[in-house]
């Protein structure tokens, strides 16, 4: 019998890649990005890249994405609230020019 560690390296990766999705989604795929996201998050930018690439997988590293990913839920929460207030101030302008 051998020992499968696939379950755990597959929730790693599951919270590795929500998280890179994520940082595309809210513009954060550009270079210097993994720094101002490590500086918000107030951890170490090589600890922090090599949780992203999949290099680590410590507790630690499952740590920082856990954080990462929910405050990039929290960001593109409040992304999205203030994108639904300009959609509705334009169909207010929209309405009162008519």
């Amino acid at each position: 019998m051998s020992h499968n560690p696939a379950p755990k390296k597959s929730g790693f990766n599951s919270i590795r890649i929500a998280c890179r999705k994520k940082m595309i989604d809210l513009g954060y795929d550009r270079t210097g990005s993994t720094l101002k996201l490590a500086e918000k998050l107030g951890v170490n930018y090589q600890a922090l890249s090599m949780a992203l690439t999949g290099y680590r997988d410590s507790p630690r590293s499952i740590e920082i994405l856990t954080q990462l990913r929910t405050m990039l839920d929290a960001e593109s929460s409040n992304r999205g609230s203030i994108h639904n207030k300009k959609q509705t101030s334009n169909q207010i302008h929209r309405r009162l020019s008519a």
